[in-house]
C-alpha cells in the first residue's frame, strides 16, 4: 500500500469540503427557491405582461379595490348556491316544501317596534329625520342583518358537520 503525500490529502480534504458546501448551499437555494414560489402559488396571478406575473399587489389602489369587492361578492353568491343547494337536498330528502323547510331550519326572530326604536336612538345623530319618516327603512335593515346572520350560523353548522366545504375562490 502506497500512502499519500500530504498535498494529495489536502487536496482530497478541500475537495470534500468543497463538496460538502456546494451540497449545503444548494440545498439553501432550493428551500428559499420553494418558500418564494409557494408565497407566489397563494396569490391569484391577474394576468402576465411582457412575460412578467402581474399579481393584485401590482395594481393601482382602485383596480385592487375593484378586484376585492368582486371576490366578496363572489364569495356571496357561492354561499347563497350552497344554501339552496342545501335547501333542495333537504326538501327531496323530506318531503317538504321549501318556505316551511327554510323557517325551519334557518329561523331569525322578526324585528319588534322596540328593535328599531333602539337601533333608531343609537343611531339618532346620524339620521336627521323622525323616527316616523326612517322606520320601514331601519325595519328593512335590521331585518337584512338578522337574515344575514342566520345564514352564517347555518353556514358554520354545515361546515362544522362537514357536510359543506367552501373551496378557495380563483
Amino acid at each position: 500500500m502506497s500512502q499519500k503525500s500530504p498535498l494529495q490529502r489536502t487536496q482530497f480534504i478541500m475537495m470534500f469540503f468543497a463538496f460538502a458546501f456546494g451540497m449545503i448551499f444548494s440545498s439553501l437555494l432550493n428551500h428559499f427557491g420553494k418558500e418564494k414560489a409557494s408565497n407566489a402559488a397563494h396569490k391569484e396571478i391577474l394576468f402576465i405582461y411582457r412575460g412578467t406575473e402581474k399579481y393584485s399587489d401590482d395594481v393601482v389602489q382602485a383596480d385592487r379595490q375593484r378586484l376585492k369587492a368582486l371576490a366578496r361578492e363572489k364569495l356571496a353568491i357561492v354561499k347563497n348556491a350552497a344554501l339552496r343547494q342545501y335547501f333542495m337536498d333537504e326538501a327531496d330528502k323530506t318531503n317538504t316544501p321549501l318556505d316551511q323547510l327554510v323557517q325551519t331550519r334557518m329561523p331569525w326572530a322578526q324585528v319588534s317596534e322596540a328593535d328599531v326604536a333602539r337601533y333608531y336612538e343609537n343611531n339618532k345623530d346620524k339620521l336627521d329625520k323622525p323616527l316616523s319618516e326612517v322606520y320601514p327603512q331601519i325595519q328593512a335593515v335590521l331585518e337584512r342583518e338578522r337574515l344575514k346572520q342566520a345564514k352564517e350560523q347555518l353556514l358554520n353548522q354545515l361546515i362544522k358537520e362537514g357536510n359543506l366545504a367552501l373551496l378557495p375562490l380563483r
